[in-house]
């Protein structure tokens, strides 16, 4: 038996296809899309998002460029929960921002491995300017840096 085979039969968790389709996303998904998947999926994790509305989600897609068409942040945000195997923490907005870089390293934790798409300190600035651009479009208001 190869390493790789004795590899996927140690990991009870995660059925051998899971295995495969997770390592294929992880490896051949362009960091772009893994982002937009990402963040997307994040605003429903977190509980700062549970339903699309595209007021936020146009202004979200252009703060942090995710895609093409606002449109396209929408299928990830409310499908999040097929995607996250457990919910790492929910962060509420009007308890005043979080520490990012701890909520990125626990999110990171717990994402899907082909969800990852750059440093825990790259992902907290996304979080952050995430959570600036729900709160201003929440508030109507920009935020003083």
């Amino acid at each position: 038996m190869n390493v790789l085979a004795e590899t996927i039969d140690r990991r009870p968790s995660l059925p051998r296809w899971k295995y495969w389709v997770s390592n294929f996303l992880q490896t051949h998904l362009p960091k772009r899309f893994k982002r937009l998947i990402f963040i997307a999926s994040t605003l429903g994790v977190l509980d700062w998002m549970k339903e699309a509305d595209m007021d936020t989600l146009k202004e979200v897609n252009q703060v942090l460029d995710l895609a093409n068409d606002p449109a396209a942040i929408e299928f990830p945000l409310v499908k999040y929960h097929w995607m996250w195997q457990q919910v790492p923490v929910t962060v509420n907005l009007e308890d005043g921002p979080p520490n990012f870089y701890n909520l990125a390293r626990n999110l990171i934790k717990t994402a899907p491995t082909y969800m990852v798409y750059g440093s825990t300190d790259e992902v907290a600035s996304d979080l952050q300017t995430l959570y600036r651009s729900i709160l201003e479009q929440k508030t109507s208001a920009p935020l003083a840096s």
